[in-house]
């Protein structure tokens, strides 16, 4: 197994909790625009919350190797090599890779994710 790679997109896997994370949005544009009385407020305010809540309104592809991993988003992509995690702990919804990274993954491809990571970050 040299590379696993998969896709993450919350809003549309957890659709009850999306919805109300987008009614949230938009109420709080809506108050933007009442409080400050226009449209460039309620600009401001999506693209600031907008990009707040990209990593759950938006894909994140995920890709593992033998250097590390990759994560790439909209506007870019970010890359962590093995030597950078101590420890992984799995949960329910993914794993945690020690000090600070998140894989959210599928309950499915959650062992085999789980047997990579631990592999390259020394059996942990």
């Amino acid at each position: 197994m040299d590379e696993l790679s998969w896709e993450s997109h919350p809003f549309r896997q957890k659709a009850p909790r999306s919805w109300l994370i987008a009614a949230a949005l938009l109420g709080v544009c809506l108050v933007m625009n009442l409080a400050f009385g226009g449209w460039i407020w309620t600009v401001l305010a999506v693209l600031f919350l907008g990009g707040a809540l990209s990593s759950w309104l938006l894909p994140t592809r995920y890709r593992l190797d033998e250097a590390g991993v990759e994560m790439r988003f909209l506007l870019g992509s970010r890359r962590r090599r093995w030597s950078d995690f101590r420890a992984v702990r799995a949960d329910p919804e993914g794993l945690y890779l020690s000090p600070d990274l998140f894989l959210p993954c599928a309950s499915g491809r959650l062992a085999e994710v789980e047997a990579f990571c631990r592999a390259r970050i020394g059996g942990a």
